[in-house]
């Protein structure tokens, strides 16, 4: 029914006369997807302001909005991470040093929306705000929502 399409809205009639998004119609191609992941390791005694760089070549063909997931183990400093598109400065975050919540929960996953990225390369530098004494694997994804 290509003449009840609303190709602004992404919505299609459907001959039931009900409406159905378009993305609704392809379950699993977009939402979640991982379009690339890596790894800032923080070796034990580094200085505050260690800066590590994660470079990620997008994989796949980018079809909506990206998100940024960080796991900060660290009980020992907060990140601040910088989102590079190519060349471009995008966006930063400060991620909260991993902490037991008041309802009991362990906090160490952070998620920030990313607009604005996808170029060829997606570069995250991340530095520990405080020095620490153990190592530290932060790991960084960045997902298709």
């Amino acid at each position: 029914m290509i003449e009840s399409m609303s190709p602004r809205s992404g919505r299609v009639l459907r001959e039931d006369d009900s409406y159905i998004n378009v993305a609704d119609l392809f379950p699993g191609v977009v939402s979640g997807k991982v379009v690339g992941t890596g790894t800032a390791q923080f070796t034990a005694g580094a200085i505050a302001n260690t800066l590590k760089e994660v470079t990620i070549t997008p994989e796949g063909n980018i079809k909506s909005t990206l998100r940024l997931e960080v796991d900060n183990p660290s009980a020992e400093t907060d990140l601040t991470v910088e989102i590079y598109d190519g060349d471009y400065f995008v966006d930063w975050f400060t991620i909260p040093k991993k902490q037991t919540r008041a309802n009991g929960k362990e906090v160490q996953k952070h998620i920030r929306m990313l607009a604005g990225v996808g170029a060829e390369t997606i570069t995250i530098a991340v530095s520990n705000d405080a020095a620490i004494t153990s190592a530290v694997d932060v790991t960084v994804t960045i997902r298709e929502v």
